[in-house]
C-alpha cells in the first residue's frame, strides 16, 4: 500500500489584521439556551464549540458542552447533566456522562482534545472528544489544595481558573488564589513561575516570542512575563475604572479583566473587562513606541443583551474568549447573559469540502505510449494486489492523515482521527515508503483544514487486501498450471484431502503460479491450494479432484513415431549406432535440470565388450547465442563447480550410461536460463525444435556393434533409466514417465541387419542409421545437404561421426575391389584421379568414402545426380565389414533419365583443389585474404585470392569465408557479401549467413585460377 506521495499537513494559525479588527464589526448571538454559567470556550477545526458551564451561588452545572453551529445541536460532552459535581474519572469512550466536574472554568484544544481547569476540585484535566476525563495534575479533591510543584497528582493549585498553551504543547495556567501562573510540560510536571505581584489571575494567553500575558484581575491591570520571568504592567494604573486614557494604556482602567486572547502583533490583546461589561483592545501603538487600550465593543457600566454594531451591543460579565477562525470572529462568552456571542470581523469563508480517499490506476495509452494516472474514490474495496491509496482535496489546504486496523466492532472506533502532528523526514531519516502500515483490513481517515475556515469532515475509507485464490486449469495431474493473480502470493497445496496452511510440512507443499507435475496416480487425488502474502489475507482454499483416467505424463523415448527424430532400430555389425532419445511434452513444460540413465544389453546376441569407450552420448540441446543473426550451441551435460568451472555430468559403468544436466536460474553461464530453460531449443540435423511445440530431440545414445558372433536377427535392448526433472532449477519435480507399453517407448530392440543405403542418398532425414534416411534418388535436395557440410560444418550439417549417415554422404574417394567370395566391392584405396571432368569415367570406381567431408563428396553428389552414364553405388555392413555394390543410376524411380552433358573438353593434365587430380602432379593451392584499416561505419572491400601451383588452373572448389570480431570488437550487423572473379564464375550454390559467406563451384568448364589469381571480393559493412 503506497501513497501518491507524501503529505505534511501543519496548522496554520488563523490571526485577524489590526484593521480587520478596528474596522466595520457586529455583534450576534450564537447560543442563548441551555447555559447555567457557562464560563470558556474552545472551538475545534470544524467549528464546533465546547463550553464549560460551571457552578454558583445558584447552583451550577458542573459539565463540559458541545456546541455545533451548523446543526444548533448543544449535547453533554462530559460532566453530570442534571449538574451534579465530583471528582470522576471516566475512561470509557462515549461516556462522558459518568465523569463529574466542580466549576470548570478555563479550557483550550490541546494534547489531541481538550485540557479544562476544573477550578473547584483544584484540578487540570483531560477531556478528549469521545467524553473520555483524566487527570493531568492537581490532587482531585475540593478539599486539598495548595501552591506545591510536582508531578501529576503530587502537584497542588487553588482554584485555577485561565488556561493557554503554547505551540510546544506546554500548559499555562492562572492559578488564581495561588496567586501564581503555573507551567505543566508534557510529562504532567508542574512549576510555578517565579514572579509576584500578581492578586487572583484569571486570564492567561501566549503571545509572540514566548510571551506571557496575564489578567491580573483584582490588580485591574494587563501585565507580560518574558521568557526570562520578568514581569511587566502594560495596561492599567490598579484602580477599577473604565478610562480608556488615550494613548498610553498603563494611566488607563479596567475593571475585573478575565478573559483574554492574542490576535497577534499587529492586532494586539482582546480582553474581556467582566466588570466593566466590555471588550477592550491593547494593542502597539507605533506612533509612540508604547501600548495604547480602547473600548472596542460595548459600552462601560451599560448591561444588556442588545446585538448589532460594537458600539451599541451589550454584555453582562463577559469572561471567556475564543478565536472563531473558520467564521473570521471572535466568541465571546457573555456569562451574565448565559450566552455565546459571536464579534464579527470579516465575511465567513465557505467550509472546506471532504477529500477524497481512493486509489491510482496508471492507464496506458497503447498508441502513443503516455501513461495517464486515473483516481477512483473508494468507500470500502478489497484488492488482490498492492494499491496506490491516494487522497484528493481542495487546493489551499491541508489534509491531515491517520489510519489503523478496521475495528472489529463497528460501534468502537478505535483508528484515531487524524492529527497536526508533524513528522520530519531527512536524509538520514528519509520517509517511509508507505505513510500507512501494511495491514490485512485497513481504514483510513482524512480532513482538511485552513486558516480561517471550517475544516471538513473526517472522510474514512476501508481497504482490505486479500490474497487471491489460486486458478487450477487442466484435469491432468501428471502437468497442470496453478496460478494466482496476487503478485508475490505464496501457493501452499496438499495432496491428501487436509486443508493446506502456510507450514510446509511432509504433507503441505509451496510453490508460486506455473505448472505443477505430480507422480502417476492409481485413484482420484484430491488436491487443495491455499494463497498467503504477508500483510493480505489469506485466500479461500480451491480444491480440484484429479482422476486416473485423465494422467497423461511428459514421456522420454526412444524417437518420435515418425518424423526427424525417428528410427527402426535396425544396426549392423561393426557400426556405431545411434539412437534418438526424446522428450514429448504436455502444453507449458519447462525444465531447467534433467538426468537420466540408459543402458544396452544383448537380448539375443553376443555381450557388449565392457570397455566404457563403446557407449556415448551426445546432447542435442541448444542454447540461443546472443549473437546477428541468430545461432544456436550445444549444451552439453555439465554442471557449474563452486570455483566457477565446469564438470562432466557424463559417467558410464559398463554398458550404462549416466546423463545429467544441471544449473539453476539465474546463471547465464552454462546456458542462458534468464531467456529460456533447459529444452527450449534443440535440433539433430534439419529442423529446429521448440519445446513449445512439444517435441525435444534430448540427444543420440550411441554404441558399437560387435562383430564376432553378430549375425542378422541378434537384437540388443536399450533402455532410458531413472528420469526426473526441475522446473524451477532447485526443487519443483517434474514428473517424465519412461513408457514400456506403447507408440513411444523406453526401451527399445535393436535389431541386427544389413540395410543398404544409396551413396549421396540424404533427404528425407530421419535419423543417423540405415535405413532411416533417403529415398533411392539423388537429387538436389541431397547435394544441397552435402554443400551445407561441406562449407557450412556447423553441428546442423555435420552428421554424427562413424554413422551410417555420414558415410552415405561421403562418396569421394575410396575405390573398391571385388571380394570373390561374395562378388561385392571391398574397399581397396583412396582414388587419386579427377572427378571434376565432365569426361572422366573412372568416378565409376569410386564406390566408398575417404572419411572426409569436403568438395569431392560435393562434386561427386553432384555428378551423379545429373549424369545417367554414371554408376550409382549402394553401400551395407555385414559381419563387420562395409561392402559396395552398384547400382542404377535412376531419377525419381526412371532408369537412364539425366541431364544432356556438354561435350568433354580437351585432355588436362592439371588437377584442382583438395587432390581432385593425376597421381604425380605437385599441385597445391593456398587462399589468403587482404588486409585493410579502417574506422567505423565504413564499407570494406577485401581481396580474396589464391596461389594456384601446378599444371591445371582450379576450377573445382568450396570456399567459407567467416568475420570474426577480436579483443571485444562488436559483431557485424550487415551480413557479408561476396563478389566472384569472372575466371571462377558464379558458384554452383552459396549461402550466406550474416558474417559467414559460404559457396561450391562445380562447373569444369571455366577457364580456372593459374598462379596469383583473384577468386573475389569479400564486402565487408563495419559497425
Amino acid at each position: 500500500m503506497k501513497f501518491a506521495r507524501h503529505l505534511r499537513c501543519v496548522w496554520a494559525a488563523f490571526t485577524l489584521a489590526c484593521a480587520g479588527f478596528v474596522g466595520a464589526q457586529t455583534v450576534d448571538v450564537v447560543l442563548t439556551n441551555g447555559l447555567v454559567e457557562p464560563h470558556s470556550l474552545a472551538v475545534d477545526s470544524s467549528g464546533s464549540l465546547y463550553i464549560t458551564d460551571g457552578g454558583g451561588i445558584f447552583g451550577g452545572a458542573h459539565r463540559v458542552m458541545k456546541f455545533v453551529p451548523s446543526t444548533g445541536s448543544l449535547t453533554l460532552l462530559a460532566g453530570d447533566l442534571a449538574g451534579g459535581r465530583g471528582t470522576n474519572e471516566n475512561l470509557t469512550p462515549n461516556a462522558g456522562f459518568t465523569a463529574r466536574f466542580y466549576g470548570p472554568a478555563g479550557i483550550v484544544l490541546a494534547r489531541g482534545g481538550l485540557v479544562v481547569a476544573d477550578s473547584a476540585n483544584h484540578t487540570i484535566r483531560y477531556v478528549g472528544f469521545d467524553g473520555v476525563v483524566t487527570n493531568i495534575a492537581g490532587s482531585g479533591d475540593p478539599t486539598i489544595s495548595g501552591p506545591a510543584d510536582g508531578a501529576g497528582a503530587a502537584a497542588r493549585f487553588n482554584t485555577p481558573l485561565g488556561l493557554a498553551v503554547d505551540t510546544n504543547g506546554i500548559l499555562y495556567v492562572a492559578d488564581s488564589k495561588n496567586n501564581a501562573i503555573r507551567r505543566i510540560d508534557a510529562a504532567n510536571n508542574v512549576t510555578t513561575l517565579p514572579v509576584a505581584g500578581l492578586n487572583q489571575p484569571n486570564g492567561v494567553a501566549v503571545g509572540d516570542n514566548g510571551m506571557l500575558w496575564v489578567a491580573d484581575t483584582l490588580n485591574n491591570q494587563i501585565k507580560t512575563i518574558d521568557t526570562n520571568n520578568v514581569v511587566t504592567v502594560r495596561a492599567g494604573t490598579g484602580v477599577s475604572g473604565s478610562a480608556d486614557t488615550f494613548p498610553v494604556a498603563l494611566s488607563a482602567q479596567l475593571s475585573s479583566p478575565r478573559g483574554l486572547v492574542w490576535m497577534g502583533a499587529s492586532a494586539g490583546l482582546l480582553i474581556t473587562d467582566s466588570g466593566n461589561h466590555t471588550l477592550r483592545r491593547l494593542y502597539t501603538n507605533t506612533s509612540i513606541s508604547t501600548y495604547s487600550i480602547e473600548t472596542s465593543v460595548g459600552s462601560p457600566g451599560q448591561v444588556g443583551l442588545v446585538n448589532g454594531a460594537t458600539s451599541t451591543a451589550r454584555f453582562n460579565s463577559p469572561i471567556g474568549l475564543a478565536a472563531d477562525t473558520a467564521n473570521g470572529a471572535y466568541l465571546v462568552v457573555d456569562s451574565g447573559n448565559r450566552a455565546i456571542r459571536r464579534v464579527q470581523q470579516t465575511p465567513a469563508q465557505p467550509p472546506i469540502a471532504n477529500p477524497s480517499i481512493g486509489v491510482i490506476t496508471l492507464v496506458t495509452n497503447l498508441s502513443t505510449g503516455t501513461v495517464t494516472p486515473v483516481f477512483t474514490a473508494i468507500t470500502d474495496g478489497v484488492f488482490n494486489n498492492d494499491a496506490i491509496i491516494a487522497v484528493t482535496a481542495e487546493a489551499n489546504v491541508s489534509t491531515l492523515l491517520s489510519s489503523g486496523a478496521t475495528p472489529v466492532d463497528p460501534f468502537n472506533d478505535t483508528v484515531p482521527a487524524p492529527s497536526t502532528t508533524v513528522t520530519t523526514y531527512t536524509l538520514n531519516s528519509p520517509a517511509p515508503q508507505s505513510l500507512v502500515a501494511p495491514l490485512p483490513d485497513l481504514t483510513i481517515k482524512a480532513q482538511s483544514i485552513a486558516g480561517g475556515r471550517i475544516s471538513s469532515g473526517v472522510v474514512k475509507a476501508r481497504f482490505q487486501f486479500v490474497t487471491a485464490s489460486p486458478q487450477v486449469t487442466g484435469n491432468n495431474a501428471a502437468s497442470f498450471t496453478i496460478s494466482n493473480a496476487t503478485v508475490g502470493a505464496q501457493i501452499y497445496y496438499t495432496t491428501n484431502g487436509v486443508d493446506p496452511t502456510n507450514v510446509v510440512s511432509s504433507s503441505n507443499f509451496l510453490t508460486t503460479s506455473g505448472t505443477l507435475n505430480l507422480g502417476p496416480i492409481s485413484s482420484d487425488l484430491v488436491f487443495k491450494a491455499r494463497a498467503f502474502k504477508t500483510s493480505y489475507s489469506p485466500s479461500f482454499t480451491v480444491s480440484t479432484t484429479f482422476s486416473p483416467s485423465n494422467f497423461v505424463a511428459n514421456t522420454i523415448s526412444f524417437g518420435f513415431q515418425n518424423g526427424e527424430g525417428s528410427s527402426q532400430f535396425i544396426a549392423a555389425a561393426g557400426q556405431t549406432n545411434y539412437s534418438p532419445v526424446v522428450l514429448t511434452l504436455l502444453p507449458g513444460q519447462k525444465m531447467y535440470t534433467l538426468q537420466f540413465g540408459l543402458s544396452v544389453s544383448n537380448l539375443a546376441a553376443p555381450a557388449l565388450s565392457s570397455t566404457n569407450s563403446l557407449v556415448a552420448f551426445q546432447s542435442r540441446l541448444l542454447n540461443k547465442n546472443n549473437t546477428t543473426p541468430v545461432t544456436y550451441s550445444i549444451i552439453p551435460p555439465l554442471s557449474l563447480t563452486p570455483t566457477g568451472g565446469f564438470t562432466n555430468l557424463l559417467f558410464t559403468n559398463n554398458n550404462l550410461i549416466g546423463v545429467g544436466w544441471v544449473t539453476q536460474p539465474p546463471d547465464t553461464n552454462y546456458y542462458n536460463t534468464i531467456g529460456q530453460d533447459l529444452i527450449k531449443y534443440s535440433a539433430v540435423h534439419n529442423t529446429l525444435f521448440d519445446s513449445g511445440g512439444g517435441q525435444v530431440i534430448v540427444g543420440a545414445f550411441g554404441f558399437v556393434v560387435p562383430t564376432n558372433g553378430v549375425t542378422n536377427g541378434s537384437t540388443y535392448g536399450i533402455n532410458i533409466l531413472r528420469p526426473s526433472a526441475t522446473s524451477d532449477g532447485i526443487k519443483d519435480d517434474v514428473y517424465i514417465a519412461n513408457p514400456t507399453n506403447g507408440a513411444l517407448l523406453a526401451s527399445q530392440t535393436v535389431t541386427i541387419g544389413s540395410p543398404a543405403y544409396l551413396v549421396g542418398d540424404a533427404v528425407p532425414f530421419r535419423w543417423f542409421n540405415a535405413p532411416d534416411f533417403g529415398d533411392t534418388n539423388l537429387l538436389a535436395n541431397d547435394v544441397a545437404q552435402v554443400f551445407a557440410a561441406v562449407v557450412f560444418p556447423g553441428f546442423f550439417n555435420v552428421p554424427l561421426p562413424g554413422s551410417d549417415f555420414a558415410d552415405a554422404m561421403d562418396s569421394c574417394c575410396g575405390t573398391g575391389t571385388n571380394d570373390p567370395p561374395t562378388g561385392l566391392l571391398r574397399r581397396d584405396t583412396n582414388y587419386t584421379g579427377s572427378v571434376s571432368l565432365g569426361s572422366e569415367t573412372n568416378i565409376n570406381f569410386i564406390a566408398f568414402g575417404d572419411g572426409t567431408l569436403d568438395v569431392a563428396d560435393l562434386f561427386v553428389t553432384f555428378r551423379r545426380s545429373l549424369d545417367a552414364s554414371l554408376t550409382n553405388f549402394m553401400r551395407f555392413r555385414s559381419n563387420g565389414v562395409q561392402y559396395a555394390f552398384a547400382s542404377s543410376n535412376s531419377f525419381r524411380g526412371l532408369v537412364g533419365q539425366s541431364v544432356s552433358s556438354a561435350p568433354a573438353p580437351a585432355p588436362r593434365s592439371g588437377r584442382s583443389a583438395q587432390a581432385l587430380g593425376i597421381l604425380g602432379d605437385p599441385t597445391s593451392v593456398v587462399f589468403t585474404a587482404g588486409e585493410s584499416v579502417a574506422g567505423a561505419g565504413q564499407t570494406l572491400n577485401i581481396p580474396i585470392t589464391a596461389r594456384v601451383t601446378g599444371v591445371t588452373p582450379l576450377r573445382v572448389l568450396a570456399l567459407n569465408l567467416n568475420v570474426v570480431p577480436l579483443e571485444g570488437s562488436p559483431a557485424l550487423t550487415v551480413p557479408v557479401q561476396f563478389v566472384p572473379d569472372p575466371a571462377v564464375g558464379t558458384p554452383s550454390m552459396s549461402e550466406a549467413h550474416g558474417s559467414a559467406f559460404g559457396a561450391a563451384w562445380l562447373n569444369n568448364a571455366v577457364a580456372g585460377l593459374s598462379g596469383d589469381a583473384a577468386v573475389g571480393t569479400l564486402i565487408i559493412t563495419l559497425p
